[in-house]
């Protein structure tokens, strides 16, 4: 009797323990299917080229299709997994991705070249994919577009005729960016002249460099601090000097002699 009772306690025993050596375990959870964009401008100008970067996130697979499709008039709306390009509206696409085999998840970018902007001055685009048969799209975002700015023949001589400088200071004096130092620079006659006065931050009082020269050139930079800089423009006309004082107590620090010829 009692060889038997323990006989079907060891049976029971072993079937419990086989049950739960092979009880069912749970699925793994499948990385959800999403599209994101990651870095588009803020604004973009007709005729010069912008990038857009977007990150697809699934579990590893080959896609066919990936592309921005844009358009200069909004196509609005939430578009669901049936949605194919072609019914989409959007009448452009960035070729890069559109056909052939790529990994995912991946990080993907695109350049786009503007060529128009109709009367709102929008882009209007979403990134999509095709995934396992079915179309992924993002929410449709707008990028403003402005006209490049038309420079006229005179503009552009004038422009190219500017002599820049750039000059750093401390309170001891000006120098080049190796350190040598300047008590003075040359420019002709009618010459369009751009200085940009880099302050360092070492060897400088606390409050700064103001840059001051005649008022019939520029006048007063006002209060330029260590590690800032200031840029001035004009057109040489007669020799003067440039002289740097502290702000909080005007007093001088330094002087540099434009020549004019």
């Amino acid at each position: 009797m009692k060889k038997g009772f323990l006989f079907l306690v060891i049976a029971f025993v072993s079937l419990v323990v086989y049950g739960c050596s092979h009880a069912a375990q749970p699925e793994e959870m499948e990385t959800p299917i999403t599209i994101t964009v990651t870095d588009a401008p803020s604004d973009a100008i007709v005729d010069e080229t912008f990038s857009i970067t977007w990150r697809i996130e699934s579990e590893t697979k080959t896609i066919p299709h990936t592309a921005v499709h844009y358009d200069y008039s909004s196509h609005a709306g939430s578009f669901g997994t049936d949605v194919t390009p072609g019914a989409s509206g959007y009448t452009e696409l960035t070729p890069d991705f559109a056909q052939g085999s790529f990994d995912i998840p991946n990080t993907f970018t695109v350049s786009i070249t503007p060529t128009r902007s109709d009367e709102s001055g929008m882009l209007y685009f979403r990134t999509h994919a095709i995934i396992d048969g079915m179309q992924y799209w993002t929410d449709e975002r707008s990028i403003p577009l402005t006209e490049r700015e038309v420079i006229s023949e005179e503009q552009e001589e004038m422009q190219a005729q500017v002599t820049s400088f750039t000059i750093y200071a401390d309170d001891k004096g000006f120098y080049n960016i190796n350190g040598d130092k300047i008590t003075e620079i040359n420019v002709n006659n009618g010459e369009n002249v751009k200085i940009k006065f880099n302050v360092w931050q070492v060897g400088v009082y606390y409050g700064g460099l103001d840059f001051r020269s005649p008022e019939s050139v520029w006048g007063d930079t006002k209060r330029v601090l260590p590690g800032a800089s200031t840029t001035v423009e004009f057109t040489a006309s007669e020799t003067f000097e440039v002289k740097s004082y502290w702000p909080a107590s005007n007093r001088l620090k330094a002087v540099m002699k434009v020549i004019v010829s």
